[in-house]
């Protein structure tokens, strides 16, 4: 019985669906404000110095390339590590990783040196980063899900509209190295981001109980008595009572004014022949 205490009382615990979780919303936009719009404008960035470093258009192209196709295929790997460190700790690491590979990238000089520092070092904690806060976001909301990821989304809207305004600043005045090393050390808040993360299981709230108000017993419905309907005549008799008013009249209308008995017989057949058609007229017959 001791044992199974622990057990109940986490199964009436369920996620916070608000409270902390929306400092992981602000911290999932503001990770994300820092990785898409870099992303998007390191081409913007290395425009000139690619150039000058006589790196083609082609290599450029593969070194942004080949830094998202590492960044997803390294993410069937992020698994183990989330379920081994936390979503806490693999952020962290990724956001160390992409702000130190931004860092080593604005010193390169080489494809080689691009690919290492950028496709490959900033690449793989873009991935860390994504899938980390995504758990993180997903642990915290579940009923309330769908509304945090749309704020989420939103303030990662804000990124691509407010960076590549801030790159074209850093460039036209420092250069396109010191704006990349300027926008490492910006990356750095990612770490502070993944520090928001905390274990959810500190946050973590009773879950609703179902009501325990007794079931109320059905009465079933009553059974009414039967009730004796007068029943009105038939139409058989109603319509003999007719015939039968008739017949007086009927035979009024024949009497005899003679001794003949021929006569008297046959008036008595054409009485009867009358009342067979009364009798007809209202739908039965004797």
């Amino acid at each position: 019985m001791v044992a199974s205490e622990p057990a109940t009382a986490a199964a009436q615990l369920r996620p916070p669906d608000g409270g902390w979780g929306w400092m992981v919303v602000f911290a999932y936009g503001l990770a994300n404000i820092m990785i898409i719009p870099v992303l998007q404008s390191f081409g913007l960035i290395f425009k000139d110095t690619f150039q000058q470093i006589n790196i083609s258009a082609t290599d450029a192209s593969l070194i942004i390339n080949l830094a998202s196709a590492v960044g997803m295929t390294f993410g069937l790997f992020n698994g183990p590590l989330l379920r081994s460190y936390g979503f806490r700790r693999v952020a962290f690491l990724g956001g160390t990783m992409f702000s130190l590979g931004l860092m080593l990238t604005s010193s390169a000089e080489t494809f080689t040196h691009f690919i290492i520092t950028y496709s490959i070092i900033a690449s793989l904690g873009m991935g860390f980063c994504n899938s980390s806060f995504s758990l993180a976001l997903n642990t915290y909301f579940v009923a309330r899900r769908n509304k945090a990821a749309g704020i989420a989304m939103t303030i990662t809207g804000l990124g691509p509209i407010l960076l590549p305004q801030l790159v074209s600043l850093l460039v036209s005045r420092y250069g396109s190295r010191n704006c990349l090393l300027i926008i490492g050390a910006l990356a750095t808040h990612i770490m502070v981001a993944a520090l928001l993360l905390q274990p959810v299981k500190r946050h973590m709230v009773p879950a609703v109980e179902p009501s325990k108000s007794p079931v109320k017993p059905v009465t079933p419905p009553m059974i009414a008595k039967p009730v004796q309907i007068p029943v009105e005549k038939s139409a058989l008799e109603e319509a003999y009572s007719v015939v039968d008013a008739l017949n007086p009249k009927a035979e009024s209308r024949w009497e005899l004014d003679s001794d003949n008995e021929d006569d008297y017989l046959e008036r008595q057949n054409f009485m009867d022949n009358y009342n067979i058609d009364a009798q007809s007229i209202y739908g039965f017959e004797q």
